[in-house]
C-alpha cells in the first residue's frame, strides 16, 4: 500500500523517464456523446404525444358536453307539452277560482 509520499516518487520517476513506442498505446479521441441528445429528442417526443393526448381528450370531452346540452335542450323543448292538452291547461288554471 503506497502513501502519499510514494504517489510523489512514481509520478516524478514517470515524469523523468524516457517514453518508448512500444508503450505508447494509441487510443482514438473520445466521440461525442449522443445518447443526451437522443434522450432530449425522445423526452420532446413524449411530451408532444402527451400534449397531443391532452388535446384529442378536450376535444372528446367537449364534444360529449354539447352532445348533452343538445339532447337536454331537445327533451326540454317538445316532449313533456306535447302530453299536455288545452283542456287540462284550463283546468289547472282555473282549479281554485269559483266559477
Amino acid at each position: 500500500m503506497g502513501d502519499a509520499i510514494d504517489e510523489r516518487n512514481k509520478r516524478e520517476k514517470i515524469a523523468r523517464s524516457i517514453v518508448k513506442f512500444w508503450n505508447v498505446n494509441y487510443t482514438l479521441p473520445p466521440q461525442p456523446d449522443e445518447s443526451e441528445e437522443i434522450l432530449k429528442r425522445l423526452e420532446e417526443e413524449a411530451k408532444a404525444d402527451e400534449e397531443a393526448k391532452w388535446a384529442e381528450i378536450d376535444a372528446l370531452v367537449e364534444k360529449e358536453r354539447l352532445r348533452e346540452e343538445e339532447e337536454a335542450k331537445n327533451k326540454g323543448a317538445g316532449s313533456p307539452m306535447d302530453e299536455v292538452t288545452e283542456g287540462q291547461i284550463e283546468r289547472i288554471l282555473y282549479e281554485g277560482t269559483d266559477e
